[in-house]
């Protein structure tokens, strides 16, 4: 667990630095590289000999995200598997200083982190499970987040099975609302033909996992969905 959150911490870090500032080597316009037309001299080929500065986008790394930890009945042989999960997305989250919040549904509602806590660096919650599967209140509570962050980009993860009780239609309508709000959304189902029986609830992306390990290539699709709205 220690080790994946060290390769997902490198990708966020590595998001960060693609939107920095920089200089764009090889332009057609901007500033005379010297070296490149000493260069040229030798090879005919070389055709842009200048630098250009872009500004970049560092701003637009700025993330705020909320987890959804879905800890129902129906969760009674993976739980073990979704906290450890948890683990490993909170403290990659924690430690590149994303503003977090977690937050765990069953019957109702309930927050498990708020954005001025950490999950421990060496110790793991494992859950424990309740009755129902209501995500009602944990995603109004969600959309409430997205509405109100100042984060440049907001992004809302399920870890579930996808076996949820409630009002579909109520549920969807959030979901979307929160996509139409900017927000990158993920559903991580843990099983397998889960998305195929119970649908995606309306998330843009939804990938079913069956270990914590095949979480950095879920990270990897969420920055690849960041920057692709970022370059708008």
């Amino acid at each position: 667990a220690q080790a994946l959150s060290g390769q997902i911490v490198a990708r966020l870090q590595a998001l960060r630095t693609d939107l920095e500032a920089s200089w764009l080597r090889d332009s057609p316009v901007g500033r005379v590289d010297v070296s490149r037309i000493i260069r040229r001299r030798a090879d005919p080929s070389i055709t842009d000999v200048f630098n250009q500065w872009d500004e970049g986008a560092e701003e637009d790394a700025e993330t705020e995200v909320v987890l959804l930890i879905d800890l129902s009945y129906s969760m009674m042989h993976t739980i073990d598997i979704v906290s450890e999960a948890l683990w490993v997305l909170a403290r990659s989250f924690n430690r590149a200083d994303l503003r977090l919040t977690v937050l765990g549904f069953s019957d109702t509602n309930t927050v498990l982190y708020r954005p001025t806590e950490k999950v421990h660096s060496l110790n793991m919650r494992s859950y424990n499970i309740w009755n129902g599967t209501d995500p009602t209140d944990s995603l109004a509570m969600a959309e409430r987040i997205i509405r109100n962050s100042s984060a440049t980009n907001t992004v809302v993860v399920a870890l579930t099975d996808g076996q949820w009780t409630g009002d579909d239609t109520k549920q969807a309508g959030m979901v979307s609302a929160m996509r139409r709000a900017g927000a990158t959304t993920v559903l991580l189902a843990f099983g397998q033909g889960l998305i195929e029986e119970h649908g995606s609830h309306n998330f843009e992306t939804a990938i079913e996992i069956q270990t914590p390990a095949e979480i950095v290539r879920v990270v990897d699709k969420m920055i690849e969905q960041i920057i692709r709205k970022v370059m708008r």
